[in-house]
């Protein structure tokens, strides 16, 4: 198997390592967002918590979490997605 797209690598890299890449763009000027909280719950039957992070200054916040459950992901405290948790995220706020 050959890996042909940087997004492809990560994603092989944080299935095995439980990690969750989630990138913040400012969506009025396409620059990212240094220092971001973010946090993504988890409520169901097969995994509760949250688990939290912020972003570096290359606007990527890595938080140690399994990419594969449903949750909710807040940007400073704003909710921007529900639905399935992948390995890596971009988000405009």
């Amino acid at each position: 198997m050959s890996i042909t797209t940087l997004t492809e690598e990560v994603h092989l890299l944080t299935k095995y390592i439980n990690m969750v890449l989630i990138r913040v763009i400012n969506r009025n000027t396409g620059n990212p967002v240094s220092y971001a909280n973010v946090s993504i719950h988890f409520n169901s039957l097969t995994r509760t918590g949250r688990s939290t992070g912020r972003t570096d200054s290359s606007g990527v916040a890595s938080i140690n979490t399994d990419p594969a459950y449903d949750g909710e992901v807040y940007i400073n405290g704003k909710r921007v997605h529900k639905g399935r948790v992948t390995a890596d995220m971009s988000f405009s706020v």
